[in-house]
């Protein structure tokens, strides 16, 4: 989810590539991780085959680590995003959009660090471990988040279209309609230096 907000904040489209490598990088580092982890598991034989349908998984307490790579990855996106934002706050002020984008940014990387620090208490901690790995609480909490983000930008989109439509109330022509404006714009914002002559 950063990693879209950062092709819509940079201009630059080779730090875009950069991380879209990183993202694939990031991608099979993991698939690399999880088949190490599910390699060293222990499956145990069902004894309620009737009951419960499946199989029993010992996790080796080393989970934590599929988590190493994302964290990096999505360290780096959120200070790259951060950053972006503070310099384009700089240049043209802070506007809904972008207090939005830093204010989401920020959430869903604290709900990601949240995450982590619960799925190593989760290995460490033998009670916690069923409870923390094999509950789903990692896809829900993370789910909503990226929802949450996703959703928070169809709020100003929509306050935009409602202050289009105050303006066009107040224009001697209301017939001309409702311009929309977008959350995103299609093409990346720029900081862009007015030159007095």
């Amino acid at each position: 989810m950063l990693l879209l907000r950062c092709w819509a904040l940079f201009e630059n489209r080779r730090v875009v590539w950069v991380l879209c490598g990183g993202f694939v990088g990031t991608t099979i580092a993991g698939v690399f991780v999880a088949n190490f982890i599910v390699s060293r598991a222990q499956y145990l034989v069902n004894p309620l085959p009737s009951i419960f349908t499946g199989c029993y998984i010992v996790l080796p307490d080393y989970l934590w680590m599929g988590y190493v790579a994302p964290i990096i990855y999505e360290t780096t996106l959120f200070m790259l995003t951060l950053w972006r934002i503070r310099t384009l706050a700089k240049g043209v002020g802070a506007s809904p959009l972008l207090e939005t984008l830093r204010a989401n940014g920020m959430a869903y990387f604290g709900a990601l660090v949240v995450l982590i620090v619960i799925g190593w208490a989760g290995t460490r901690i033998h009670h916690l471990k069923l409870a923390t790995n094999g509950s789903g609480l990692f896809t829900a909490i993370s789910s909503a988040v990226c929802s949450r983000m996703i959703f928070s930008l169809y709020e100003i989109d929509g306050a935009e279209i409602l202050e289009s439509y105050a303006d066009s109330l107040t224009r001697s022509n209301p017939s001309n309609g409702i311009m929309p404006r977008f959350a995103i714009p299609l093409r990346s914002f720029t900081t862009t230096s007015q030159h007095t002559m």
